[in-house]
């Protein structure tokens, strides 16, 4: 976030933001200020979706809902995709064990 508009009542804002992603995008959002920089804030969301151009149009939208609700210019995003079917099955996890 732009830390000329980040203040002590920022996190909490963002935590309210973070629940209205919630509930209007079907997504998991959460503030993190690392450590106790006062002037570093950000939010980390997750997205299931069927396609990568689905998500990639839910990720512009929310980005256009924290710049247009209350939090100020987002400098930075980034972004990580992975298909579920690269992910490790149970019995992968099992041989290892």
């Amino acid at each position: 976030m732009d830390s000329e508009t980040i203040n002590e009542l920022s996190f909490a804002h963002a935590r309210s933001l973070c629940e209205r992603i919630r509930s209007r995008y079907k997504a998991l959002a959460k503030p993190y200020q690392p450590g106790s920089d006062p002037l570093s804030l950000n939010i980390a969301v997750v997205l299931l979706g069927r396609t990568q151009e689905k998500l990639n149009q839910q990720r512009d939208e929310i980005l256009n809902f924290i710049e247009t609700n209350g939090l100020g210019r987002v400098l930075e995003d980034k972004t990580f995709i992975d298909h579920i079917d690269s992910i490790d099955s149970d019995e992968e996890w099992e041989d290892e064990a």
